[in-house]
């Protein structure tokens, strides 16, 4: 499986797409050089990344409550805005997180680990 980020204006050739991967793949032995080629899937999606902006932290100590209160748990990728605890596993452990949280009360592992940002300030040279 590859994942692949392309401009929104850019146009999208899905066999050529598919080809180039395919030959990535191959090129730097993740898949031997004569393994069939055994299935393709194009999925486009539109706003695949939650795209960290300054002020986020803030916003997200007031909305995160906010919705807890309402009962709505936001987590993994898209979930928790959190575009750097975002891959895969960590949407996995997430998940396993917020369930023992409400099953048992225990503390969620991986969002209390997770870095605050809110304090980051970023000095823009030219």
């Amino acid at each position: 499986m590859t994942e692949t980020s392309l401009p929104p204006d850019q146009g999208l050739d899905r066999n050529a797409l598919v080809r180039s991967c395919d030959q990535a793949l191959r090129r730097h032995g993740l898949v031997p050089e004569q393994a069939p080629l055994a299935s393709t899937h194009v999925e486009v999606i539109p706003y695949a990344y939650p795209v960290p902006t300054l002020g986020r932290d803030e916003v997200l100590a007031q909305v995160v409550p906010w919705m807890e209160a309402h009962g709505i748990y936001p987590r993994g990728r898209f979930g928790t805005w959190r575009y750097e605890i975002g891959n895969m596993d960590h949407a996995v452990k997430m998940g396993i997180d917020i369930a023992r949280r409400l099953l048992n009360g225990t503390r969620e592992e991986l969002l209390a680990s997770a870095p605050d940002l809110s304090a980051v300030r970023v000095e823009c040279r030219s």
